[in-house]
């Protein structure tokens, strides 16, 4: 317990030191929580932008950490909360299959991110993405999760749609450990986005 308590407050400490856009990520499974419980989730992902000055995408390559708090709210449904230092996304989790070894959900939700490299570039970007989870999970110490997702983006004064999917593995029991990757597209601007990163859910 007091190894939980110490990799808890460790993880909270890193996120404060890396923005970046989150939206790409997922860091989870297509199930979703019981009634009424709570799980936290600590990650950090480097995104690559390709290439990586472009138009409004003037930020680059970005480090990026969040904190993602979810509770179930009904048998097949949860809520979740990511917070990141200059971003906040909010979504909502629907699991419309579950059989022994395969899981099915939708999501959607909104997110705000701001960056900024001084008072003179800033970007403002808001997102609202819509996806799938689709995971096998051979056991429950391991799992694979895809994560195909499409997204309405305004950025800077740029309206856009992405696309692309997130891949992760869930290993673990008590404390879930996902390393994930992933590869987006913005079809209007034309950035490549790639990337890794690894959570740690509790």
């Amino acid at each position: 317990m007091k190894a939980i308590y110490f990799l808890s407050f460790q993880s909270v400490l890193a996120l404060f030191l890396f923005t970046g856009c989150v939206s790409f990520t997922s860091f989870q499974t297509a199930d979703v929580l019981p009634k009424g419980k709570i799980t936290y989730t600590v990650s950090g992902s480097m995104i690559y932008s390709l290439p990586e000055n472009f138009d409004v995408y003037q930020e680059g390559n970005q480090l990026a950490s969040q904190l993602m708090i979810r509770k179930g709210v009904s048998d097949n449904n949860e809520f979740q909360v990511s917070i990141s230092p200059n971003s906040l996304t909010t979504t909502y989790k629907h699991l419309f299959h579950k059989s022994d070894k395969f899981l099915t959900s939708y999501t959607f939700g909104g997110s705000y991110t701001f960056l900024a490299s001084s008072f003179d570039d800033q970007i403002n970007i808001i997102d609202v993405p819509v996806s799938i989870y689709l995971t096998y999970a051979p056991s429950n110490k391991f799992n694979i999760t895809l994560n195909p997702k499409v997204m309405y983006r305004y950025i800077g004064d740029e309206s856009t749609v992405v696309f692309g999917t997130s891949l992760n593995f869930g290993l673990g029991k008590q404390i879930k450990i996902y390393p994930e990757g992933i590869f987006f597209y913005d079809a209007v601007i034309g950035n490549t986005f790639v990337g890794g990163g690894i959570g740690f859910s509790f």
